[in-house]
């Protein structure tokens, strides 16, 4: 079998010390960016002394990077050329079109190495789509942010002090940005999801957030609530709806569940404010399906054991949000009635709590609670755009409509509050507070750059008996 390889840096020269001496892998040529004297006639500049040479069957490309590596990674396969790459870079950025052209020329186009080669979980990932329905997917996938991570727990230690461990250990790359900004881990997300679920999931669906902002500090708080710190890849579950009657009875108000073509699971681990992140992350995915014109529909529940036994899901998270979308049938409203004779038709409603939506001047608060004294200075003096983010979260979608919450603006700070509500469970309470949060972000980042919200912030004083601090930023 002859190679050509594309690179020739740490793994392109482990390739070559692999291949040397054995009579089945034979590198050929290797395509360098400038001379090396140490390859001698192995080494070549130009790509088409690679995609050119019949004798070449196999192509390895280990230059990293999009740039030329997705074009010569496509001129390989138009001439009949099997591709291997370790690029999670070019895999991630072009799945579909290479995967496309590989089945158009009738090649292979193998990726393992690019996402845990070690383990290898590519293949595993194959092996069991093929004797399964794989409906969640998602783990630890850097070894730099596990080390980081590990060490800040271990000590007292910075996080630029680790940093600067890691990559003298060799844990961190000199340019360790794609770590720690969670780049590589959803690259290798975005891989794992377009094998597992048959998808076409792009690097910019997926949101980010990676670990070079945690501070020891953050450390500390973790640990005081008995929790640790880690950057985990986590995928929603998409069931169809054949899952409509297993979901009937665990989920859905009332036991009343809407009927849709799909229904979309947010798992999460336990944690103080996991419904909270639950509502901002599942909304802004709600926001994105409105923009494709497809319909949504937040469901309600209560017991989350309840529905992962429903639906046969083995995972230690939690149900953390259920929404329904697609692009339904629309059908006229059903009404129940207990018919006896023509005399004798009982029609009940049942009494339910729904509120109108407050106003702004009901919502947001001044300096103390309950007064509106300097409210429309305010507004006049953003020219109205802080009118228009309050306005949006007015707006958010909530369950039964009901708004037990308000903002209390103090200075440069805006605080999300809490207020008792007898009909709206925790679970309901801290999913609408999320969309709250998204919802005034997404607009008041349009002129304050980006919101930033910090939770369980201290108290402000003077909140009123049952009122709690959810969440504060400063604009």
């Amino acid at each position: 079998m002859n190679i050509g390889l594309l690179g020739c840096g740490v793994v392109g020269g482990g390739i070559l010390d692999f291949c040397a001496g054995r009579e089945d892998l034979t590198v050929t040529k290797v395509l360098v960016r400038r001379p090396r004297p140490d390859l001698g006639a192995l080494a070549v500049t130009d790509i088409a002394d690679i995609v050119n040479d019949e004798a070449i069957g196999i192509v390895a490309e280990v230059m990293g990077g999009l740039h030329p590596a997705y074009e010569y990674i496509c001129a390989a396969m138009k001439a009949g050329k099997h591709v291997v790459t370790a690029n999670k870079a070019v895999i991630s950025a072009y799945y579909p079109e290479l995967t496309g052209l590989a089945r158009e020329c009738g090649v292979s186009l193998r990726c393992t190495a690019a996402v845990g080669g070690g383990i290898p979980w590519l293949t595993n990932l194959e092996r069991c789509k093929r004797l399964d329905s794989i409906c969640e997917l998602g783990g630890i996938m850097n070894g730099t942010t596990n080390f980081i991570m590990d060490a800040m727990h271990a000590s007292p230690v910075s996080f630029p002090e680790i940093l600067k461990q890691a990559q003298e250990l060799g844990y961190a790359e000199a340019d360790p940005s794609a770590d720690i900004g969670g780049d590589d881990v959803r690259r290798k997300l975005t891989i794992s999801a377009n094998i597992a679920f048959d998808a076409l999931v792009q690097e910019e669906d997926i949101p980010m957030f990676g670990i070079r902002t945690v501070t020891d500090g953050d450390i500390r708080a973790f640990k005081a609530h008995g929790f640790v710190c880690k950057l985990l890849a986590t995928e929603l579950i998409v069931l169809d709806k054949d899952a409509q009657p297993a979901l009937e009875s665990s989920a859905g108000y009332q036991q009343f569940l809407i009927g849709a073509p799909h229904y979309l699971l947010l798992m999460s681990a336990r944690h103080i404010h996991a419904g909270v992140n639950a509502g901002y992350m599942m909304e802004d995915l709600v926001l994105k399906l409105t923009e494709l014109d497809i319909d949504t529909c937040w469901l309600t529940f209560t017991d989350s054991d309840k529905i992962k036994k429903a639906l046969s899901l083995t995972t230690p998270l939690e149900v953390a949000a259920i929404v329904a979308f697609g692009y339904g049938e629309k059908t006229a409203k059903k009404l129940r009635m207990n018919i006896q004779s023509m005399s004798q038709i009982d029609v009940q409603a049942e009494q339910q709590y729904y509120a109108p939506k407050k106003s702004v001047h009901e919502l947001v608060h001044m300096e103390s609670w309950s007064n509106k004294s300097g409210l429309d200075e305010m507004m006049d003096f953003y020219d109205d755009m802080l009118w228009q983010a309050f306005y949006a979260a007015s707006l958010s979608p909530s369950y039964l409509n009901r708004q037990p919450y308000g903002f209390l603006v103090r200075g440069h700070s805006i605080y999300l509050v809490q207020q008792e509500d007898a009909y709206t469970d925790n679970l309901d309470a801290a999913l609408d507070l999320g969309i709250v949060l998204l919802h005034f972000s997404a607009v008041a980042s349009q002129w304050a750059g980006r919101v930033r919200w910090e939770l369980s912030p201290d108290a402000p004083d003077g909140l009123p008996a049952g009122h709690r601090a959810v969440a504060v930023c400063r604009v």
